[in-house]
């Protein structure tokens, strides 16, 4: 079920992605943005601890994936319901906390515009 979240938007893309590719990656990318970032904190996107981001994981898996799953069981339509909204806005987040660790790095203005091409 997670990890299906991010193929229901990329599918199974071949690389390199052709320009389609990219505009359909951009397109599924700016209706998560929008779904999601308006709901996620400024100290939440800021976050660059792994270890903060790992107990964060364990914390939906203990409270949503495991508490609801069986193990062989049936994924129940209410449970994708309930949960492709948590995975979708973790996907954001990981974006956002993504996007501010690599602005710590120092690679000056042309680096910077070189490695963002």
């Amino acid at each position: 079920m997670w990890d299906s979240v991010l193929f229901e938007y990329t599918g199974y893309g071949n690389t390199p992605f052709n320009d389609a590719d990219w505009a359909t990656i951009s397109k599924n990318a700016t209706i998560l943005i929008d779904r999601y970032a308006s709901k996620i904190t400024a100290a939440e996107a800021k976050s660059t601890d792994p270890a903060e981001w790992a107990e964060e994981s364990y914390k939906i898996s203990e409270d949503l994936v495991y508490a609801e799953i069986k193990e062989q069981g049936t994924i129940p339509q209410d449970y994708i319901d309930k949960a492709r909204p948590i995975a979708e806005r973790q996907l954001v987040l990981a974006g956002m906390r993504l996007a501010n660790l690599l602005s710590t790095f120092k690679l000056g203005a042309a680096k910077q515009a070189a490695f963002l091409q």
